[in-house]
C-alpha cells in the first residue's frame, strides 16, 4: 500500500467516525440545546455545523486526492439540516457537489424510490 493511499484512508476513516459521533443523540443534543435559545442560538448552531461541513468536506477531498477510498461520508450537516425523513438519511458524496436543498433532496429521494 502506498503511503499516500494509507494516509488518505486514515483521513477518510477519521472523517466518517467523527461525523458518526456528531450524529449520536448525546452529541447532537448540544446543538438542539442551542436551538432552544432562539434565533441567536439557532444561528450559532447552524454556523458551527456549516463550518464543520466545510472542514469535513475539505478533509474528504484531501483523502481522495491522496488515494483514499471514494466512499460516502455520513456528514452531520446533512443529517441535521436536510429534509426530515428518508431524504435526510442520505449519504453525501463529495462528487455530488453542494448539499441538496430540501426540495432537491426530496425530489432525488422520490426519483430513486420510483426507479426501484
Amino acid at each position: 500500500m502506498q503511503i499516500g493511499k494509507a494516509i488518505g484512508t486514515v483521513i477518510h476513516n477519521v472523517n466518517v467516525n467523527v461525523n458518526e459521533l456528531l450524529n449520536t443523540p448525546a452529541v447532537s443534543a448540544v446543538g438542539k440545546t442551542f436551538d432552544k435559545l432562539g434565533p441567536l442560538g439557532q444561528g450559532v448552531h447552524r454556523g458551527a455545523d456549516t463550518g464543520g461541513f466545510a472542514v469535513f468536506k475539505g478533509m474528504e477531498d484531501v483523502a481522495r486526492a491522496l488515494g483514499g477510498p471514494n466512499e460516502p461520508v455520513p456528514y452531520h450537516y446533512l443529517q441535521e439540516w436536510s429534509t426530515p425523513g428518508a431524504a435526510s438519511q442520505r449519504l453525501f458524496s463529495a462528487a455530488a457537489g453542494q448539499p441538496p436543498s430540501g426540495a432537491q433532496a426530496l425530489s432525488s429521494a422520490q426519483a430513486t424510490s420510483s426507479l426501484s
